[in-house]
């Protein structure tokens, strides 16, 4: 699992993207119509459930 430990005020953002927001299962659910998928939420319960899969999965060469 990632782990955010720094903000780097200094970075250029990329295009589209207006700054980070930080929310709760429940914030983000109230926003549903802003996702650009399903598996948003999926992803964060997969997490919070404790299913965690190792980088390998998606590339065998790390």
């Amino acid at each position: 699992a990632g782990k955010a430990v720094k903000h780097h005020l200094e970075y250029t953002l990329d295009t589209g993207i207006i700054g980070p927001q930080w929310l709760t299962r429940d914030e983000l659910i109230a926003q549903r119509q802003r996702w650009r998928s399903e598996l948003s939420l999926q992803c964060i319960d997969d997490y919070l459930s404790g299913q965690l899969f190792d980088l390998t999965l998606i590339r065998p060469s790390v």
